[in-house]
């Protein structure tokens, strides 16, 4: 999917708070039909409270290993979907005062990662 065509789905759902939308190709995932139109490809960022339930409009900045900053988004779902090339990035995360995050290593491959909050 080209970035253009990135930009334009994401506006027609509605979902993005504020993004630096780069590599953003998906953000929500709220309900399930919501979750079903979600793209395969990428990588799927998930983010559950400490019982595993699912949390949204969540702070979420991702940077490469130079510190440059390529996303800087809140999600309003629990899901962040990526298209960042294959490398090694920090990922942060927060949400109602609560951090999470760390190494992210993407691969050519789909991949899920999920994030939880500690306190949540």
């Amino acid at each position: 999917m080209n970035k253009l065509l990135a930009l334009l789905l994401l506006s027609a759902l509605g979902s993005l708070a504020t993004a630096q939308t780069d590599y953003v190709i998906f953000s929500g995932g709220v309900g399930e039909e919501e979750r079903a139109s979600a793209p395969a490809k990428g990588t799927r960022l998930i983010f559950m409270g400490d019982a595993g339930h699912f949390v949204a409009n969540v702070k979420v900045t991702v940077t490469d290993s130079s510190g440059k900053r390529l996303v800087d988004t809140t999600c309003p779902g629990p899901w962040l979907i990526l298209d960042l090339p294959p490398g090694s990035y920090d990922l942060r995360a927060e949400l109602a005062g609560k951090r999470t995050g760390g190494r992210l290593t993407v691969g050519p491959a789909p991949q899920q990662v999920a994030y939880r909050f500690t306190g949540l």
